[in-house]
């Protein structure tokens, strides 16, 4: 069997697995694209982000506590990772803040326009009545 015939998909390293050799029997499938566990780790917690099942906060604290911090990542996860480790979330967190306020002050244009609206409506239901009883 050839050696280092695998790449792992986080980290990139070289290492040896075949599922078709017995000599592998004992070790977990997923070594079919990850040489460790920590590597597997990784892998689950970007997974999880990019899923929405963690906020990027909660990304980010299970990616340190994973020890993630100083290793070397192939190019893709490393986009990943630095998003989820960016302090961007706050900036999208006050572009949303201003667009909910921008959402607020046009329903209070509404509001405004729905008072007089409904007092329009008013008189005519007022000028409908009369008109019945007559």
């Amino acid at each position: 069997m050839k050696q280092n015939n695998k790449n792992c998909i986080i980290c990139g390293k070289a290492y040896t697995f075949c599922t078709n050799c017995s000599k592998f029997d004992h070790l977990p499938r997923w070594m079919g694209m990850f040489h460790s566990k920590k590597c597997k780790d990784i892998f689950d917690i970007i997974s999880d982000y990019q899923s929405k099942v963690y906020t990027k906060e909660k990304s980010k604290n299970r990616l340190i506590d994973a020890g993630i911090t100083g290793m070397t990542l192939t190019s893709p996860v490393q986009k990943i990772v630095d998003e989820i480790m960016s302090d961007s979330e706050n900036y999208e967190l006050s572009e949303k803040v201003t667009a909910d306020a921008k959402i607020q002050a046009v329903n209070n244009d509404k509001l405004d326009i729905s008072i007089s609206a409904v007092k329009a409506d008013d008189s005519r239901t007022k000028k409908k009545k009369a008109m019945l009883k007559n």
